[in-house]
């Protein structure tokens, strides 16, 4: 099992570094919301 973890933790690494190439860091990031409070 631990096997198949790392591979899913290769193919997420591989993901987000995709994602980061792909646009480039936005300052509004929607995940923290903390400017509105």
């Amino acid at each position: 099992m631990g096997c198949r973890i790392d591979e899913l933790e290769q193919a997420i690494n591989d993901l987000k570094a995709e994602m980061d190439a792909d646009k480039p860091p936005s300052p509004s990031v929607p995940s923290l919301p903390k400017d509105d409070s």
